[in-house]
């Protein structure tokens, strides 16, 4: 359920955000100690408001290759200043934080990106890294919710093997932020509950598991009193598309990378 706001231009708000000094981002981690980190002030440096799409860009490489909290937060910053200076990348930039490592502990704020992600997106919108899966098949949700209650019965096994199946996991990525430990949770519950050992669901469990089963068998529209028990009557999703700045945690109005720091026109020419 999603409150809405009526749109207008985005409104400038000075909120300065800085980070330290020298960020860089380490390489493959499967790499060993040793190998140097990827400096990214050079390509900071270079990123000018008028090539939104660059942000973007770059966003994508730090967050692939971030291995520390002040690297995952210039990935946010970045994916926020694409989206707030470029309009039609603004869909793209609230998906991309949206499924940023760590934002499942942050439901609430992570729901509301997502929502306003859907809200930004009318035809013709370049949409990129967007992780959210589409065109799932009816065959594949019809097995989730059979592998769900496989695991319910203590049948782990098939319902791990349900899991092989990429359209399934998909499927329960959608939904999967209704379990306790989310969907990594249920497929390593499969290894577990076999046998006939069953899970010992409370019946705040046995409830999320049902409302998984009706969000998956309709997709999109699970109707009102659906949401309700979803979000256990919390109060409704704000999404206020003419503050998007808070939103993404960035302000447009500092979009140059400066001494480490994101700064202002005046600033970035006095070189900070």
């Amino acid at each position: 359920m999603i409150r809405v706001m009526h749109r207008s231009r985005i409104l400038l708000f000075a909120c300065s955000i800085l980070l330290p000094a020298g960020l860089s981002g380490s390489m493959d981690p499967s790499m060993s100690d040793t190998t140097a980190p990827v400096d990214w002030t050079e390509r900071l440096e270079a990123l000018e408001p008028a090539r939104a799409l660059e942000y973007f860009e770059l966003a994508e490489e730090v967050s692939e290759t971030a291995s520390s909290v002040e690297e995952r937060e210039l990935a946010r910053q970045l994916f926020g200043l694409a989206g707030l200076l470029d309009e039609k990348l603004s869909c793209s930039a609230a998906l991309a934080i949206a499924d940023m490592p760590g934002m499942e502990q942050r439901r609430n704020v992570q729901e509301r990106l997502r929502a306003a992600a859907e809200l930004l997106a009318p035809s013709g919108t370049i949409v990129l890294g967007a992780s959210r899966k589409s065109g799932i098949s009816e065959q594949d949700r019809i097995m989730l919710c059979r592998a769900l209650g496989m695991l319910r019965r203590g049948d782990g096994y098939r319902a791990g093997r349900a899991f092989e199946e990429q359209g399934v996991v998909d499927a329960l990525e959608e939904v999967g932020f209704l379990f306790n430990g989310g969907a990594n949770r249920v497929r390593e519950d499969c290894s577990i509950y076999r046998g006939g050992l069953r899970p010992d669901l409370s019946a705040e469990g046995i409830r999320s598991h049902l409302i998984a089963e009706i969000i998956t068998l309709a997709p999109g529209n699970p109707g009102w009193g659906i949401e309700l028990l979803r979000s256990d009557a919390a109060p409704l999703t704000v999404v206020d598309l003419e503050r998007l700045d808070l939103l993404f945690g960035v302000d447009p109005a500092r979009p140059y990378w400066r001494g480490g720091a994101w700064v202002g026109a005046q600033d970035a020419r006095r070189g900070y």
